[in-house]
């Protein structure tokens, strides 16, 4: 867990004493320990573990099936995680769908404006998505 997120999400009945407790565990074992609310952290994991989910599955089905002997590392690489187990998934999903709904919104519309660059060739566009794309990428690091 070194250098690792892990979401605390005490209740408001939640005792600080056992709180600090959690928090140090964690902390021991190297984690990088963020306390949010239940829907801080199901509005945050929306974005950055449901939706991936649904996007990479979404990319694997869709690929037609007469093109896979020539898949190669980036396809592998954006649908490793449709490979997961589907039911343990569809619940998650479910179990978090207005979050997740938003998060496919917000996605759907930087989509739409790379379809739109592209079908009236506006690189100065299309590069700029790259780039909000790479930056936004790059501000995670490994």
């Amino acid at each position: 867990f070194d250098h690792r997120a892990v979401v605390i999400t005490p209740s408001r009945s939640t005792c600080d004493s056992d709180y600090r407790t959690i928090e140090a565990f964690w902390k021991s074992l190297g984690a990088l320990v963020y306390r949010k609310t239940p829907a801080a952290h199901d509005r945050a994991v929306a974005a950055i573990s449901h939706l991936p989910h649904v996007v990479a599955s979404a990319l694997a089905a869709g690929t037609p099936a007469a093109d896979l002997p020539l898949v190669a590392g980036g396809w592998l690489d954006t649908t490793r995680i449709a490979a997961a187990n589907v039911e343990l998934w569809r619940q998650i999903l479910v179990d978090n769908r207005d979050h997740v709904l938003k998060s496919l919104g917000k996605f759907e519309k930087v989509l739409t404006s790379f379809r739109q660059a592209l079908e009236k060739g506006d690189e100065e566009c299309i590069l700029r998505l790259l780039k909000e794309g790479k930056d936004q990428r790059e501000s995670v690091g490994d």
